[in-house]
């Protein structure tokens, strides 16, 4: 659960690189010219990703682990935007129970 959370710590370190690429997402809805490439770099690291996740043989598929991208980023571009509007003090806390939850289901 480690890399999740060091994925989770980066944009709040470089919180402009996180936003302006929020920015350059926005921009591709009306430039196709943007989407096209855009894509394949967000979807080359989607990629590295899970290849990193199936090769050190943590739980979890390729469907959890595109859930945990939409919601890990959705997380953090509340926390870059406007980390009061959930009322949470501990993001490492909902963290934490979205792997548990997505991850390791209880059956």
């Amino acid at each position: 659960m480690r890399c999740w959370f060091e994925l989770f710590d980066r944009p709040g370190a470089f919180p402009a690189l996180h936003l302006a690429l929020l920015l350059l997402w926005l921009f591709a809805t009306r430039r196709p010219d943007l989407a096209e490439p855009l894509t394949a770099i967000i979807r080359g690291a989607f990629d590295a990703d899970l290849a990193f996740h199936e090769s050190s043989g943590l739980a979890g598929g390729a469907d959890e682990i595109v859930l945990l991208h939409l919601a890990v980023g959705g997380m953090i571009t509340e926390l870059l935007t406007l980390p009061d509007a959930l009322g949470s003090d501990d993001p490492e806390a909902v963290l934490a129970l979205l792997v548990d939850r997505l991850v390791y289901p209880s059956g």
